[in-house]
């Protein structure tokens, strides 16, 4: 649901940021800010910032940072609507009710378009500063001293005397905009896990830009993949694209059309995964940017929710290669022990050890890059004093039963997709030809 800014600005304004993140975080205050220990990677010293003069939060040792909404959305797995309501709720704001008529959905639309003209026509003036009929702009603006970065941070354009220019522009640039999207890369938007009907599901679908990943039609585009991989059981991609989509008669590439007419920019449906047995477990990371499906083989009627979670972060936050050591294959054994004795030969204290020893020191190094390498080798986050193996052994024997790890996946958006660098000045003059 579409919420106005002064909404936003009320929630946000009413909802102090040290407050809300030390329901979550244990802060100590430091000067003019408070730290503690990032929920968002794995320290042992406070990096994790939070500036309640600014009402931001930011951590030096990952990067994350933003406002209260950014963190509500990136610890919980919100979309932004969701976390406008959360945090309503905690300040008593009084909000709108969602109107989900047809009315309201076709008023939705018509906003988005827009936003989408208004977009282009901003582009189009952009441009025109730099063109020989936005000389006159340019030189007033270069006379009040603005320079060039300044005029590019804030995207200021010239407009002329002559508005059929424009019209033109939108007319020519929006015949031509649908074809174009599907060249685009699309190396944003969400990575999702969720548990339908029993069945696990990981997906990745890919857009354009950050923010579309935000978008709550595009979000539940990313839940409905989800549920036809679920009930579909498609043995590919190919498969699945031919698939009806979830609740509608079209198939999953029909649908995926629909939504690249909808939001204006290319989507993609990249990659899956579907584990029909076992006991599947979803962690889905900063709102979308990881998502990670754990499957286990539980016995004794035990809950594994907590512990599969628990793992499933491990795997969000520290990528292992394996996920046991038994995994690893002989190749990538040799070539760690040749990095090893390089290693030992190029150090002047070890370079005359017996080669026999040398091989003791490297079979016994091997146990560090398995504790850095495998899963189920690695210190656990929570706990430094025990593997994830020992965690999820000693948990399920606490609860009278017993944990088996059988497999995982983590799908993290846009993976291995060459990001395009956009230089906007030149897509604005190739877009005015």
């Amino acid at each position: 649901m579409y919420y106005s800014d002064e909404i936003v600005e009320e929630v946000r304004s009413r909802n102090d940021i040290v407050e809300v993140v030390s329901g979550y975080v244990r802060l100590q205050k430091k000067g003019g800010r408070h730290w503690g220990l990032c929920p968002f990677h794995n320290e042992k010293s406070a990096s994790f910032s939070v500036n309640g003069d600014l009402q931001v939060y930011h951590c030096f040792g990952c990067g994350a940072g933003g406002n209260v909404y950014t963190f509500v959305m990136n610890y919980e797995n919100y979309t932004f609507p969701e976390a406008v309501r959360m945090l309503a709720e905690r300040a008593g704001v009084a909000l709108p009710q969602e109107d989900g008529s047809e009315e309201a959905r076709r008023r939705g639309d018509r906003r988005a378009r827009l936003l989408e003209v208004n977009k282009a026509a901003a582009r189009f003036f952009y441009y025109q500063l730099r063109s020989p009929h936005g000389q006159i702009g340019y030189q007033y603006l270069k006379k009040r001293e603005l320079t060039d970065e300044t005029m590019r941070s804030f995207g200021l354009g010239f407009a002329g005397k002559n508005g059929a220019n424009l019209v033109q522009y939108l007319r020519e640039k929006g015949l031509a905009a649908s074809i174009k999207k599907g060249d685009r890369i699309a190396a944003e938007g969400m990575a999702y896990a969720a548990v339908i009907d029993g069945v696990g599901v990981v997906v990745e679908v890919n857009a354009e830009t950050d923010f579309v990943g935000k978008n709550e039609k595009f979000v539940d585009f990313v839940k409905g993949v989800a549920a036809t991989v679920a009930a579909c059981a498609p043995a590919d991609l190919d498969a699945l694209m031919e698939c009806k989509y979830n609740g509608t008669e079209l198939t999953v590439a029909q649908q995926q059309q629909e939504m690249v007419l909808v939001i204006g920019e290319n989507i993609k449906v990249r990659r899956f995964h579907r584990f029909a047995d076992g006991v599947s477990v979803p962690y889905i990371h900063a709102g979308g940017k990881i998502g990670v499906l754990v499957n286990l083989e539980v016995t004794g009627g035990i809950d594994a929710t907590e512990i599969g979670k628990d793992m499933a972060m491990q795997i969000a936050a520290l990528n292992p290669r394996f996920l046991d050591k038994s995994q690893v294959t002989q190749d990538v054994l040799d070539e760690e022990k040749k990095i090893l004795l390089a290693q030992m030969d190029n150090d002047p204290k070890m370079a005359s050890k017996p080669a026999q020893v040398k091989e003791k020191i490297v079979e016994g190094k091997l146990n560090k890059f398995y504790a850095e390498n495998c899963l189920l080798q690695q210190a656990f986050v929570k706990d430094g004093d025990v593997t994830v193996e020992q965690y999820m052994n000693d948990a399920a024997k606490k609860l009278g039963g017993s944990i088996t790890l059988k497999d995982a996946v983590r799908f993290e958006k846009g993976e291995g997709i060459e990001k395009k660098q956009e230089n906007f000045a030149e897509e604005i003059a190739k877009l005015a030809k």
